[in-house]
C-alpha cells in the first residue's frame, strides 16, 4: 500500500513541471473532491492560527467533528510536513489570503451589512 502511495506522490509532484497539470488536476478530480481538499487545507491554516473549532466550521461549512478529526491528527503530528508548510513565512500570507478567499466564496453573504464579517475569522 505505502509503495502505491509513494508512485501517487510522485505524480502529483512532476504535475507542477508538466504544462497540463493544473487540467491533469481538473479533470482527475471531481468538483467534491477539490472542495474537499481545500477545506481540509483550510482548516489546517485555521487551527493553526489558533481559529476555534465553531468559527471554522461556521465558516467553511464543515461539521465541528470533521474540525476536530484534523486537529487531532495535527495534535498526533500527522500532518507535520502540513503544518510545517503552512507555517512557513513563504507560503502564510498567501495560505492567509487564499483561506479568506475560500470562506468567502463559501459565504451566502455576499450582499449587506454582513458581507466583510468573514474577515474576522482568522483575526490578528
Amino acid at each position: 500500500m505505502e509503495a502505491i502511495q509513494d508512485q501517487m506522490a510522485l505524480v502529483f509532484l512532476k504535475l507542477k513541471y508538466d504544462k497540463n497539470g493544473r487540467k491533469f488536476i481538473e479533470e482527475f478530480f471531481s468538483p467534491t473532491e477539490k472542495v474537499m481538499f481545500a477545506k481540509r487545507l483550510a482548516i489546517v491554516v485555521m487551527r493553526v492560527r489558533g481559529v476555534s473549532f465553531y468559527e471554522i466550521s461556521a465558516s467553511l461549512k464543515v461539521s465541528t467533528s470533521t474540525v476536530s478529526r484534523i486537529d487531532e491528527q495535527i495534535k498526533r503530528g500527522e500532518l507535520e510536513s502540513v503544518v510545517r508548510y503552512v507555517t512557513t513565512k513563504k507560503h502564510k500570507g498567501y495560505l492567509e489570503k487564499w483561506v479568506l478567499t475560500l470562506i468567502f466564496l463559501s459565504s451566502p453573504e455576499s450582499m449587506g451589512k454582513n458581507r466583510w464579517k468573514f474577515l474576522d475569522v482568522l483575526g490578528d
